[in-house]
């Protein structure tokens, strides 16, 4: 999953800032939009739940999984440096060490 969401960030980046500006300012959404995105259905809900439920991974809610599963998104967006192979994979590497029991 970190691995697609960096490649969409890297092929696609004013929809990866769209997207984070509305994943970080909800408010802006109206309700029908909310209310999709909390039923919406699909691998990433899948992969949260695995997560939620295998021992293997940290007990926390599925907005803070989610939280620090952006991370490397946030490093693209925001990085004043060159982002290298390098960088992104010790940024993955962080996310899952975060993640992990």
């Amino acid at each position: 999953m970190q691995h697609y969401s960096i490649a969409q960030t890297q092929t696609r980046p004013q929809k990866s800032h769209f997207v984070s500006a509305l994943w970080t300012n909800q408010e802006l959404l109206d309700d029908a939009a909310r209310a999709y995105g909390k039923t919406a259905g699909g691998p990433l809900v899948k992969l949260y739940q695995r997560i939620e439920d295998s021992p293997d991974f940290i007990d926390a809610p599925e907005v803070i999984v989610a939280s620090i599963a952006t991370l490397p998104t946030l490093v693209l967006q925001t990085a004043t440096i060159e982002v290298d192979d390098a960088l992104i994979e010790q940024t993955v590497a962080l996310v899952v060490k975060a993640l992990k029991r």
